[in-house]
């Protein structure tokens, strides 16, 4: 802090001393005290070195330091009050001084800018940031608010970060959205998040600029949680979500080779299919399936359903039971006589099966009913 002493109201105390150390000052019975970026304030005292009355002003600079000017005058040991030396040379620089650093910015107007500064490039990470700065700026009084250099920056800034909430928010909408969708979503319960998103809405509806950080928050905070609770359940499934929608587990013909040939991925007893093959033996012929169990099968063509999502026991390629979750139901029906050529699995054959996407690598699967009376789904991959 610079302190400009101007004394005995014609003279200027000079030799500035850009020191900090206020014990020099105070030593001569004059005590600092904070005023703006002008000669603002004067007070009379008695000179410590020549005893006559002195006219005080100050003035502060922030970046300067301190600077005390000396009394240009000294008693004589017969108490006759001369003029020192170097004091002409002191009242010039003073005056000099005095007048140059009169127009010196405010501190807290200094720091307002400072900070205004700091935000830097505008992210969602800035909230805090502009925050400081408004803070600082609405603690201004009207005139020192008038020079701020860089206001401008501070209003693009604040309309930067509203319209960055605004696309924040409608982001997570949609992302509410798309996860209630989910089929896991089912099981959790969703009255925070479906709170959030109304709120959220709304408040974009309104262009309530001043709540869209609170609704933002609180959307993606119930967001997240549902996210977790989602990607935790699906860790748990064998089968993965493929479409969005009623049936997230359904796979479409399209989907589908246009040639199958299946075989199981866990080795099985002889009572099971050891091949699922198809075959399109003339285009005014549907698509004949082929069980073959020891070696030996009938014809049989295939119908797709989709149905509610239901969960199936599995069995992995450890052995091990897993659920899996489908939509895609495969109903198979022998396309021959069974009394002329009987197929001993035609029963077995013709129970209800299953088509999904495998969660590990998204590759085609069926699952097809345990053969020896299980209550577990043998699965079967084109890669196996």
């Amino acid at each position: 802090m610079l302190e400009l002493y101007l004394l005995h109201s014609s003279s200027i105390f000079m030799r500035a001393l850009t020191t900090k150390d206020t014990q020099s000052v105070t030593r001569r019975g004059i005590r600092p005290f904070s005023l703006l970026t002008r000669v603002t304030a004067k007070r009379s005292e008695l000179c410590s070195n020549c005893g006559w009355i002195l006219l005080l002003f100050v003035l502060h600079f922030p970046i300067i330091g301190r600077a005390s000017f000396h009394c240009v005058y000294q008693m004589s040991e017969e108490g006759t009050r001369t003029m020192k030396p170097s004091a002409p040379l002191a009242v010039v620089a003073g005056l000099t001084l005095a007048l140059s650093t009169t127009g010196c910015t405010d501190p807290s107007v200094s720091a307002t800018m400072k900070s205004i500064d700091s935000i830097g490039t505008v992210s969602i990470e800035s909230k805090e940031a502009i925050d400081s700065a408004n803070k600082q700026y609405d603690s201004l009084d009207k005139e020192l608010k008038k020079e701020l250099e860089n206001y401008d920056e501070l209003k693009s800034a604040n309309k930067r970060y509203d319209q960055l909430l605004y696309s924040e928010i409608t982001k997570e909408i949609s992302h509410s959205q798309e996860i209630l969708s989910s089929y896991f979503a089912q099981q959790f319960d969703t009255k925070e998040i479906e709170a959030a998103k109304t709120d959220a809405q709304a408040a974009l509806d309104a262009s309530d600029t001043d709540g869209y950080y609170k609704v933002y928050k609180a959307l993606k905070k119930a967001d997240k949680e549902l996210d977790t609770y989602i990607k935790d359940e699906k860790k748990k499934s064998y089968s993965m979500e493929t479409y969005g929608g009623d049936n997230p587990f359904r796979l479409e013909e399209s989907d589908l080779p246009s040639e199958w040939s299946f075989k199981p991925i866990t080795l099985q007893s002889s009572a099971h299919p050891s091949w699922v093959m198809s075959e399109k033996k003339a285009t005014n012929l549907p698509t004949y399936v082929y069980f073959f169990i020891n070696q030996s099968s009938r014809e049989y063509t295939y119908q797709l359903n989709q149905i509610p999502t239901k969960a199936i026991k599995v069995q992995n390629e450890d052995g091990k039971m897993q659920t899996a979750l489908v939509n895609t139901e495969v109903q198979f029906t022998g396309q021959f006589d069974q009394v002329v050529n009987v197929d001993p699995n035609k029963e077995l054959n013709e129970r209800p099966a299953y088509f999904f996407a495998r969660a590990k690598d998204n590759a085609i699967v069926l699952a097809l009913q345990n053969y020896d009376g299980e209550d577990y789904y043998v699965l079967y991959t084109s890669g196996s």
